[in-house]
């Protein structure tokens, strides 16, 4: 059949429509005129591979990397950066309008990154030696000789350890490269236990590589997805290494959140610093801090600054990195924001930065009964803001958004909504 694409999924599919049906067409684009091949039929979806396109978007350019399509890592490399801008733009304002009901809401344009060579964290599964990425939804292993996501210092110094002959034993190689200096943490992932010959790589890699700061090396379980087991053995080196940002030093663990594009990360915290509109006289909560970065950066400008955190290991950090910069009026804890914010002091202003599913409705509620007097929300998925957004219109008024890109190549888009009480 012949189709013509209105519309790009939060998958990165195109998007047509027949006989009633919503159409998925995966590699096809806007306005492009396809011909298509039914893969799946349900009650309200056709799923359908690309045959041929038979009139090409502008917009549409030629993958700069070999493996586009068969790994899974990209969904946009065939759409043209500016493409992927204006796509992203119109998927958060999308969301807010028909999730959200939000009549034409101020969403301002995409704050852009470097395209290409931006990730300072790299995750490849490791098959008999060799480094690559999964399938495009599957399991299926696809090597890969280079990543063009990677930060270019970090994919030579990766190709330089594949060299040196990866341990078979080894299952996922995980790096976190501190942008500001290039020192770099390496864990080590296996199903089966340790052994010497994971203790002599690790040492010649760490004797070798003078980035290097650390090798770790974690058990996976076998029935579990997660990539990290729960012991951490420190093979080599140092247990973390240091960045810098905003005037402030981090330290990066093995196992804490950190955010992946140093180029984005010190715009976008900026931004939610300044939207704040802090002052000396200001109680903060960073709700979802993970590693405190935000909590420490307020705390700079306010009375006092509190984060909230379920994951230990982040708390830990957090705490470390309090310690590291010498900062005193910042508090820490360990439990769910929902739950601890009503045993605390109210708080003036709120910084919410939650996971993908987006808040608690419990957390919601209660800063709608407390009135707090500005919340600047950080979210990584438009429809779960625009949810919560919907929820908290009944005491605050949504004044503007904006999107940064902080996953070029890719379907994801990171959005800060400032939202003021009415």
């Amino acid at each position: 059949m012949e189709v013509v694409i209105h519309d790009i999924s939060s998958k990165g599919l195109g998007v047509a429509r027949r006989g009633g049906k919503v159409l998925f067409v995966e590699g096809a684009l806007v306005t492009e005129k396809v011909k298509v091949c039914p893969t799946r039929e349900g009650s309200s979806i056709i799923e359908a591979s690309l045959e041929s396109i038979l009139e090409t978007s502008l917009d549409r350019v030629s993958p700069v990397c070999p493996h586009f399509t068969r790994c899974g890592g990209c969904q946009l490399q065939h759409l043209s950066y500016e493409g992927q801008l204006k796509m992203k733009h119109k998927r958060v304002k999308d969301a807010l309008e028909r999730l959200g009901g939000f009549e034409n809401p101020l969403v301002h344009n995409v704050i852009a990154s470097p395209p290409l060579h931006y990730r300072n964290k790299i995750q490849m599964p490791v098959r008999r030696g060799k480094l690559g990425f999964y399938g495009a939804k599957s399991h299926d292993f696809v090597p890969v000789d280079r990543c063009y996501l990677h930060l270019e210092s970090s994919q030579i110094l990766l190709e330089r350890i594949e060299s040196m002959g990866i341990p078979f034993e080894i299952d996922t190689l995980v790096m976190k490269t501190a942008s500001s200096n290039g020192s770099v943490l390496i864990i080590l992932c296996s199903f089966g236990p340790i052994d010497s010959k994971l203790k002599t790589f690790a040492q010649k890699v760490l004797d070798k590589e003078q980035q290097v700061a650390g090798i770790y090396f974690t058990q996976r379980s076998k029935d579990a997805n997660f990539v990290f087991g729960r012991e951490f053995i420190l093979l080599a080196g140092k247990e973390a290494i240091e960045d810098e940002l905003l005037g402030l030093k981090f330290a990066i663990y093995k196992d804490a959140f950190y955010q992946v594009n140093p180029f984005q990360v010190s715009h976008l915290y900026q931004y939610v610093i300044d939207s704040l509109d802090l002052t000396l006289n200001d109680r903060v909560l960073d709700a979802y801090c993970g590693v405190g970065t935000m909590t420490l950066l307020a705390a700079q400008r306010c009375r006092e600054a509190t984060g909230i955190e379920c994951v230990p290991s982040s708390i830990e950090s957090a705490q470390k990195n309090q310690e590291l910069n010498g900062i005193q009026n910042a508090s820490f804890y360990l439990s769910k924001a929902e739950t601890k914010i009503s045993q605390l002091e109210k708080f003036d202003k709120v910084i919410l930065n939650p996971p993908r599913k987006g808040c608690e409705k419990a957390l919601l509620e209660v800063l709608l009964e407390q009135r707090v007097k500005k919340i600047v929300y950080v979210s990584c998925d438009p429809s779960t803001f625009a949810r919560d957004c919907k929820f908290l219109r009944s005491g605050y008024a949504l004044k503007s958004v904006q999107p940064f890109d902080l996953f070029p190549q890719t379907v994801h888009v990171e959005s800060v909504g400032c939202l003021e009480l009415i």
